[in-house]
């Protein structure tokens, strides 16, 4: 019933953290993967976020995993809780640098972690698509994006607890279908970016 925080030196980079139920696992100060403490700040907030949301779930009737949104808005909502991504797209031309890669995708095509591209998992663990999943749920809570609340978000978890399938509580909360917001996603984004 405790969250406890495991630490390890040895934990390389592309497993610098693990949530879990009541927990998780990062690399320690001393594993030489932090530049300075505001990424270990950064890290821990991210992965408490994760605990969080299963621990919300869990308190709820349903078994725990089917409440679990998708993951570019899993991750994307602990990107928002740590402060945003250490590495923000904030411009129109960061939005197109990342675009220009070959194997990045709409980042609301990840629904499941088998929906990163092997290569980006080689490359970074598929953490170098974690700055567009923070974009995307930036947007929907920012007033000048799509306005919507950490409000609509509880009460969003609060419907998917319920057994509301993720798609279907996104769409009432959020006024907005997955599938629209996916088809839209680079314009919404462009303009969002461009201050239009």
């Amino acid at each position: 019933t405790k969250i406890t925080i495991y630490s390890n030196y040895n934990l390389q980079h592309d497993s610098i953290a693990r949530s879990f139920l009541f927990g998780f696992i990062a690399a320690g100060w001393d594993s030489g993967n932090y530049a300075a403490p505001r990424q270990m700040r950064y890290v821990i907030k991210h992965e408490l976020s994760h605990v969080f949301h299963m621990l919300f779930a869990a308190a709820g009737d349903g078994p725990l995993h089917p409440w679990q949104p998708e993951v570019w808005f899993s991750e994307g909502i602990a990107e928002h809780s740590a402060g945003g991504s250490l590495d923000p797209i904030s411009t129109v031309e960061d939005l197109e640098e990342w675009r220009s890669q070959a194997d990045h995708s709409n980042p609301l095509l990840i629904k499941h972690w088998e929906d990163i591209p092997a290569s980006v998992i080689e490359r970074t663990n598929g953490y170098e698509y974690y700055p567009m999943f923070d974009l995307a749920v930036r947007y929907l809570l920012d007033g000048a994006g799509h306005g919507k609340t950490y409000g609509d978000i509880l009460a969003m978890c609060l419907d998917m607890r319920s057994g509301t399938p993720f798609q279907d509580a996104f769409q009432e909360r959020m006024g907005i279908s997955v599938d629209d917001f996916e088809t839209d996603f680079f314009d919404l984004m462009t303009l969002y970016l461009g201050g239009s």
